[in-house]
């Protein structure tokens, strides 16, 4: 998990960069940090686990979606730089 967790922290450090770089040609740069999104890769890890896999307790990829096109569809005037967006309610163990 340690070089799993450095990798992400070096993206957001590479937006961060970025977004220093870009943001005066009216370019913005967004970290989004989705929580557990149901997909074929957490069904995986819950089955390497051998946890039950339940998706509807997680995100969902459309509810991502709708955060990414919320941010997309904002006035050019405003920047959000960050989202972290978590499941609702979180899994239980099985």
């Amino acid at each position: 998990m340690g070089q799993y967790a450095a990798t992400k922290y070096a993206l957001n450090a590479f937006a961060d960069s970025l977004r220093d770089e870009v943001n005066e040609y009216g370019v913005r740069v967004i970290g989004i940090y989705p929580g557990q999104t149901a997909s074929p890769m957490q069904a995986r890890l819950y089955q390497t686990a051998q946890k039950t896999y339940v998706p509807e307790r997680l995100l969902q990829p459309s509810d991502v979606a709708e955060v990414v096109l919320s941010v997309l569809n904002l006035p050019i005037s405003a920047e959000v730089t960050d989202i972290a967006v978590r499941p609702m309610c979180s899994p239980r163990p099985a």
